[in-house]
């Protein structure tokens, strides 16, 4: 039987010669924990990854321009350090017809046990709600508080059927007791991939903190709503969730060809800030175009000193 041809490295004087290398990206000060943390074992979860990369390249057509999506999900220092889940999740994916992306992120609200589960319902069965909505309906007709509705129901069923499992009798327990358990920040956008007059047409919705973000092709970056804690005396972590949706926004935005949309977690949103500081100059520059999925991972896992939550990006380069 013939074997397959197998790229081989290159010989130089009888010496194998390698390329490539992975290096930790560094802004400002890392600070202690960036080398001193060992990674535990998430040890209540053991079936939850502490990193998740993807990435795709996607079009509704032969003649239309390619739109490339990087997604990552890394669990946080601290998380690392305490052997505690990944709270985070991120979703993507392209409708039956091509023609639209719906992406989802995630942030489990840290005071929940079970946060991690809510933030998978809500990333992965949000886009699957929103792709079978838009095999009927066009993205303006997107009934988005049924939607959050609905995603706060599968939220609660999670919750019971988990603790369930654990012999907790949830019997008597109302969706407040539920929500201190397992509760999610949501943002989550229907991109059409089909730019009009130049620019692309995106439906969004979110809860809580998590933020959509553009990088114009000027490394400019702009929030696409209010920049967390922007103007207040005396910062707050305190934010609207599934399943007890007390807000939510849903607005539609037009993004221009050339430039990035960025959904994130507060893992990356806070040290961003206003995208004016050096955080935000170094992504502009390594995401000016499509990393690689792994370099993508390494650079959401950027070490800085005193930011050390779950950090989630997916990254859109539009046109």
């Amino acid at each position: 039987m013939d074997l397959p041809v197998m790229d081989l490295p290159v010989m130089e004087n009888g010496t194998e010669r390698w390329e490539g290398a992975v290096t930790p990206y560094v802004v400002g000060e890392p600070g202690h924990a960036a080398t001193a943390v060992l990674e535990r074992p998430a040890r209540a979860a053991p079936d939850s990854h502490g990193i998740v990369l993807d990435g795709a390249a996607v079009r509704p057509d032969d003649g239309a321009a390619w739109t490339h999506v990087r997604g990552a999900s890394i669990r946080g220092l601290r998380h690392r350090h305490d052997g505690t889940v990944r709270q985070d999740e991120y979703c993507f994916r392209q409708t039956v017809d091509d023609r639209y992306l719906i992406v989802a992120v995630a942030d489990g609200v840290s005071a929940g046990s079970l946060s991690h589960e809510a933030a998978t319902v809500a990333a992965r069965f949000g886009c699957e709600v929103v792709g079978d909505w838009l095999a009927s309906r066009g993205p303006d007709e997107i009934p988005w508080e049924h939607l959050l509705k609905t995603l706060s129901d599968l939220v609660e069923k999670r919750g019971r059927a988990v603790l369930g499992k654990r012999g907790v009798d949830v019997g008597t327990w109302t969706a407040t007791d539920l929500a201190a358990e397992l509760a999610t920040t949501l943002v989550l956008a229907v991109i059409d991939l089909r730019p009009d007059d130049g620019s692309y047409r995106v439906r969004m919705v979110r809860v809580g903190d998590s933020s959509a973000w553009v990088c114009h092709a000027s490394g400019r970056w702009e929030c696409l709503h209010g920049i967390k804690n922007d103007g207040a005396e005396i910062a707050s972590s305190d934010t609207a969730a599934l399943p007890m949706v007390t807000s939510f926004e849903s607005t539609p935005h037009r993004v221009a060809a050339g430039d990035l949309l960025v959904l994130m977690t507060d893992g990356v949103g806070d040290p961003l800030g206003d995208g004016d500081n050096d955080l935000g100059r170094f992504l502009a520059e390594v995401w000016a175009a499509p990393p690689s999925v792994l370099a993508f991972g390494a650079q959401v896992d950027f070490a800085r000193k005193s930011f050390d939550d779950d950090r989630t990006a997916v990254a859109i380069w539009l046109g």
